[in-house]
């Protein structure tokens, strides 16, 4: 429904970050930034401008132990990110694929609800139970009378997993790592080509020819 259509970027980075590599590479600004692992939502206001969705916040913040998690990634023996990767929904840290099984065991077995997310071999997130890039690409293809089959999903990292299962379409760029690519063999288009390139193949690949310069002004 092209009323409906909206570009929506989802990063890792925190909303400063994504909004400093949005004009450092002159791209168009989307509709709407999902920041921080899908812990903030940010809805343009035009002329580069974003305001936190604050119904999402709250959303996510509901049973959100920010100070026990602290206490259960110490415990574990888990290194936190430098203070300017910490946000109030995501806390960062440093480690291996087991380290976030054990931090995920840890936080289970004191019964603190949150989400680990590991990517690019050594980074770990802890969000809410109920955030993720899933979750924040579900709230707002809600709002806009949308579903999540209606969604198109482009990434290449373990931080892109929940939305990419979760989206009608998935991309994979050759770039993918994490092993998300035999995680989700038969779901995702995975492209020969890498990172933007990759995604522009398999948007050709499903839905035709696609017009670079479009897409790059648009």
């Amino acid at each position: 429904r092209l009323d409906n259509t909206r570009m929506l970027m989802a990063t890792g980075r925190s909303v400063s970050e994504a909004r400093r590599v949005i004009a450092t590479w002159g791209l168009p600004c989307p509709d709407i930034l999902v920041t921080s692992v899908g812990s903030e939502i940010w809805r343009s206001e035009g002329f580069g401008d974003y305001r936190l969705c604050e119904t999402y916040a709250a959303t996510i913040n509901a049973g959100w132990r920010r100070d026990e998690v602290l206490s259960v990634a110490a415990c574990v023996g888990l290194a936190m990110q430098p203070v300017h990767e910490q946000r109030r929904w995501k806390l960062s840290y440093f480690g291996s694929a087991s380290d976030a099984a054990r931090a995920t065991q840890a936080l289970a077995d004191s019964g603190v609800a949150a989400r680990v997310v590991h990517s690019h071999g050594t980074l770990i997130d802890i969000l809410p139970a109920r955030a993720g890039k899933a979750a924040a690409i579900a709230f707002e293809a809600k709002r806009l009378d949308l579903t999540l089959a209606d969604c198109i999903a482009a990434g290449d990292s373990g931080n892109d997993l929940d939305m990419l299962a979760a989206c009608g379409v998935a991309i994979l760029p050759a770039n993918a790592r994490d092993g998300i690519a035999d995680l989700l063999r038969g779901k995702a288009f995975q492209s020969r080509h890498s990172h933007a390139a990759g995604v522009l193949d398999g948007l050709a690949a499903i839905y035709g020819p696609v017009d670079r310069m479009a897409v790059r002004h648009a």
